[in-house]
């Protein structure tokens, strides 16, 4: 939730002259338990130092912004009116495009099996088919397995993947 709000602030504002990789929409996290309706609302004070949008809505108001919503169970909803989605192809190749413009040296298909920083702050990079490449800097592209890609460094991410459900529809005009 307070990624997602990040992440379509930023590429919006770094994709100006890329293709169109974000789509913005009204979003709802919607919660049928209590303890989630309280970690909803420690998400809304976070996000709202970061002057984000996202407040916390009842069951009058999710139904009056989706009226095809089945209401039995929900008890509250995170809502954010400037949250969106980023095309996750159409970022890569345009990230991609511009490390390259940048003199980035981008290897597609190999694993990194460890990462060691030298003396002078370098970085060498071994990968899977034995290759030992020297970089200045390392970029984290690995997505899902990013963590186990930090943990190489000693560095734990906070990241966990998971599976959830998303409903893009047409807000209130």
């Amino acid at each position: 939730m307070v990624t997602n709000y990040l992440s379509v602030s930023l590429y919006g504002l770094l994709c100006l002259n890329c293709v169109h990789i974000v789509y913005l929409y009204n979003f709802i996290h919607i919660s049928n338990f209590a303890i989630t309706i309280g970690e909803l609302s420690c998400v809304c004070d976070y996000v709202w130092l970061m002057k984000a949008l996202q407040r916390l809505i009842w069951p009058d108001e999710i139904r009056r912004l989706h009226p095809l919503l089945n209401m039995d169970l929900i008890q509250a909803g995170l809502y954010n009116p400037a949250d969106g989605h980023v095309d996750p192809y159409s970022l890569t190749q345009a990230l991609a495009a511009g490390a390259r413009l940048y003199g980035a040296t981008i290897r597609q298909g190999t694993s990194v099996t460890a990462l060691t920083q030298t003396g002078s702050g370098n970085w060498v990079v071994e990968t899977d088919n034995g290759r030992r490449l020297e970089a200045v800097r390392v970029v984290n592209a690995a997505g899902l397995w990013a963590r186990e890609v930090g943990q190489l460094t000693g560095l734990d991410f906070p990241i966990v993947p998971a599976h959830h459900q998303v409903c893009l529809t047409l807000g209130p005009s």
